[in-house]
């Protein structure tokens, strides 16, 4: 029987091989060698709404994208190219699991 990691693993490495698409991340540090990589991109709109009596509304439309830690550990800064258009990562936001959400804005 497979321990926790292992079943979140395959279940990320699923995740990539059907929803992933090409990524070319341009380091801020280092050798500045670009690296070749999916991700799994998503430029929705969020909106939340909390409140019962007054509301209280979120709403963002950053582009974001999940990508695995062990294929690229982002910083803030890098660059990123996907669907043709480039993007600076703003924040990294790792899930304790093995995957990190880039949020990013345009470059």
């Amino acid at each position: 029987m497979s321990n926790w990691l292992e079943e979140i693993t395959a279940v990320q490495e699923a995740s990539i091989a059907e929803f992933g698409e090409p990524v070319i991340f341009y380091p801020v540090v280092g050798d500045g060698v670009p690296v070749s990589i999916s991700g799994i991109f998503d430029n929705e709109h969020i909106q939340m709404i909390f409140g019962d009596t007054v509301d209280i509304v979120y709403s963002s439309s950053g582009p974001l994208l999940g990508v695995k830690q062990s294929d690229y550990d982002a910083k803030r800064g890098d660059e990123v190219e996907v669907r043709g258009a480039r993007y600076r990562v703003s924040d990294s936001r790792p899930d304790g699991q093995g995957m990190t959400v880039l949020v990013m804005e345009r470059a």
